[in-house]
C-alpha cells in the first residue's frame, strides 16, 4: 500500500517538474518576444516595460507564499494522519483523496481569511 503511494508520489512529482518546466521555459520565450518587439516599436517600450512589472512581481497578489503553501502542506498532513488511522481499503474508496482535497481546501481557506484579515488591519 505504501509501495503504491511512493509510486504516485514519484510520477506525480516527475510531472510537476516537467510542467514547471515547460511553464518556465514558455515564459521566458514570452518575454524574449516582447522584448524583441519592443526594440522595433520605441513607442511601445513603455507598455512594455509596465507589462513586464506586473509579469515579475507577484509579490502584491501573493504577499505571503510561504504562510500559503505551509498551511496548504498542514491540511494535507493532517488529511494523511486521520486517514492512516481509518479502516479503508484504499484501493476502492475514494474517502482518503476527498480527505486529502478537503485538508488542501482548508489551508487555502485560513490563508486566504488571514490575509483578508491583515488587509483590513492595514
Amino acid at each position: 500500500m505504501t509501495k503504491d503511494f511512493a509510486i504516485i508520489l514519484f510520477f506525480s512529482a516527475i510531472i510537476f517538474g516537467i510542467l514547471k518546466l515547460v511553464q518556465i521555459i514558455t515564459e521566458y520565450k514570452l518575454k524574449r518576444r516582447l522584448l524583441d518587439k519592443a526594440q522595433v516599436d520605441e513607442g511601445f517600450s513603455s507598455a512594455l516595460a509596465e507589462s513586464l512589472k506586473t509579469l515579475t512581481t507577484s509579490k502584491e497578489s501573493n504577499p505571503y507564499p510561504s504562510l500559503k503553501w505551509g498551511l496548504v502542506t498542514l491540511g494535507i498532513g493532517i488529511a494523511l494522519i486521520v486517514t492512516n488511522f481509518m479502516e479503508v481499503d484504499y484501493m476502492q474508496s475514494s474517502l482518503p483523496i476527498g480527505l486529502l482535497l478537503t485538508g488542501a481546501s482548508l489551508g487555502f481557506l485560513v490563508y486566504y481569511l488571514i490575509v483578508i484579515s491583515k488587509e483590513k488591519k492595514s
